[in-house]
């Protein structure tokens, strides 16, 4: 059939079918977000959580009807209890179905004589709800977990409850910065830490402590990686990260009399020659147009 029913299909869509129309879709609750904080440390080893929300939930004095007794609510008589009204609009020589919410009861196709005083008709009041959940390793900044069936009742009968989204925030860290499963630091080194090398060691999320070795003739802004030792990665499977160390010259604001004779003292050994000036100035310049 071209029609897909014939012709009286295609009337009966356009206006309708008497009580076969009425609103029988069960409708869903609202979704409903909650944002959790939670220590930079969990991003190591996740962690269990819990947390206490308020939702609507369906009212507990009228069981969700809305009034104290089954008299106090009546069908809707502007949409006859659809919740939807329906008109015929003519655009050209065509005729369009427009369906809208009924604004006598706001869609839900009763009226409420005697609301319940918990509700104030609403057939839903808020509550305090407590939920468990878990933060995965390497979890995100930002990261919505979803906890199906713990958002708002749907205000129709028999209607789902909408979800539970937990936006996770992570607390910042002391020194860490975060670029994926990448950790991002700086270790402010003296001027004989760099010439000489050093052995750093500092506490670690992993529990053990991080060895950091800094090569003798090392520079400002030189970068050392020490691969497996960051974030554990959601991309590859018992996969981690890297610790990205940079390294930084600490000029110390103020000296003693005594470290600022014997700074005198070597100053021709450790300065440069007006020619070896030059001669650095000139391989910078060169370095810096290559890279």
């Amino acid at each position: 059939d071209l029609f897909g029913g014939g012709f009286e299909s295609v009337f009966g869509s356009i206006f309708g079918s008497g009580g076969r129309n009425r609103r029988t879709k069960r409708q869903r609750g609202s979704d409903l977000l909650v944002r959790h904080s939670v220590a930079f440390q969990a991003v190591m080893d996740g962690s269990e959580e819990s947390l206490e929300f308020q939702v609507l939930k369906t009212c507990k004095d009228c069981s969700g009807l809305g009034s104290s007794s089954p008299e106090g609510v009546r069908e809707c008589p502007a949409c006859d209890g659809r919740g939807r009204i329906q008109r015929i609009e003519r655009v050209g020589p065509f005729t369009q179905q427009v369906v809208s919410d009924c604004s006598s009861c706001q869609g839900d196709g009763r009226i409420v004589q005697n609301p319940c005083s918990n509700c104030q008709g609403d057939g839903r009041a808020n509550e305090t709800k407590k939920v468990q959940f878990t933060v995965p390793a390497g979890i995100e900044n930002g990261t919505r977990l979803r906890m199906s069936g713990y958002g708002e009742s749907a205000k129709s009968e028999n209607g789902d409850p909408g979800h539970l989204y937990i936006e996770i925030e992570i607390d910042e860290h002391e020194w860490f910065e975060r670029d994926g499963a990448d950790l991002l630091m700086a270790i402010p080194l003296s001027y004989t830490d760099l010439v000489l090398g050093a052995t750093i060691e500092i506490p670690h999320l992993d529990g053990e402590n991080l060895k950091i070795k800094i090569p003798s003739g090392s520079k400002p802004g030189d970068t050392i990686s020490l691969k497996g030792r960051g974030l554990p990665s959601q991309r590859t499977r018992n996969g981690k990260g890297s610790v990205m160390v940079l390294l930084k010259l600490d000029i110390p604001s103020k000296i003693s009399r005594g470290l600022k004779k014997k700074l005198l003292d070597i100053k021709d050994e450790i300065s440069f020659s007006e020619q070896e000036l030059k001669n650095k100035i000139t391989e910078e310049a060169k370095s810096r147009r290559k890279g």
